[in-house]
């Protein structure tokens, strides 16, 4: 992930394939730009893509990309929202 500066926003998604006790409904599936592997990327996600020239990739690429740029991961207002929702339901 080496391509990408530090300016770049990267959007983590969980892959499509795995055990997941929760999808944020209305998630869609794209590719990881990274390996390709499909993630989810919930409504939040989808919106920050039309905000802004975010990049797509799934946890463990997001990981490797974090631990070549070291710095603040930040999460927007819309995903706590989705995750206060997913906690109601569980």
């Amino acid at each position: 992930m080496s391509q990408y500066d530090e300016e770049t926003t990267i959007l983590m998604c969980l892959p499509v394939e795995g055990d997941h006790r929760y999808i944020v409904p209305g998630s869609v599936q794209r590719q990881c730009e990274d390996c390709g592997a499909l993630v989810w990327v919930a409504p939040s996600g989808q919106q920050l893509l039309i905000e802004s020239s975010a990049i797509v990739v799934c946890m463990n690429c997001g990981r490797a990309w974090a631990k070549e740029q070291p710095g603040d991961l930040e999460i927007t207002s819309k995903q706590i929202d989705e995750i206060k929702e997913w906690r109601k339901r569980n």
